[in-house]
């Protein structure tokens, strides 16, 4: 939605967006157009007791975030399913109101293969090999400055005695 967007931008803080309108704007969607901008984020890790909701803004209407994650948390799926579409009823209801909750049960144990670690491409070595070498050029330059010194130091007391 337009607000998520703008939440997303830093444009507009999350306890902003039930004061602001225009609500209810969709950006982007699928439908007849060949080519659809997908949203990803992730990948998340799952865990166990993990809860999901799919809902559509006619619960986000009525509901805050935290009402809506505090009965997804306590109550099973489909308890918490009815007692938010019965609240967003009872606060109102203009929109149609859809709601899934998904907990995520027993995970089984997977061992994925270890993936070999890649090996570093050729054009990070010659970067290493070039600081490498700018390196020891550089402390080269400065045994010959030293050096260079030492002997202007000895000459000029060599010129001074004579």
């Amino acid at each position: 939605s337009l607000q998520w967007e703008l939440i997303r931008q830093g444009r507009m803080k999350p306890e902003e967006v039930y004061m602001n309108e225009p609500r209810n704007v969709i950006t982007r969607s699928l439908g007849p157009e060949p080519v659809v901008k997908v949203d990803i984020e992730g990948p998340y890790t799952v865990l166990e007791g993990d809860r999901y909701i799919l809902c559509s803004d006619g619960l986000t209407c009525h509901l805050k975030d935290e009402e809506i994650g505090m009965i997804a948390r306590y109550l099973e799926p489909s308890d918490a399913c009815r007692l938010m579409i019965n609240l967003a009823n009872l606060r109102g209801g203009s929109d149609n109101i859809s709601v899934i909750v998904v907990r995520v049960g027993e995970l089984p144990d997977v061992n994925l293969p270890q993936e070999k670690a890649p090996e570093p491409e050729p054009e990070l070595e010659l970067e290493r090999d070039y600081r490498e070498w700018f390196w020891l050029a550089g402390v080269w330059v400065a045994s010959l400055m030293v050096a260079a010194g030492i002997v202007m130091w000895i000459l000029t007391r060599f010129d001074r005695g004579s």
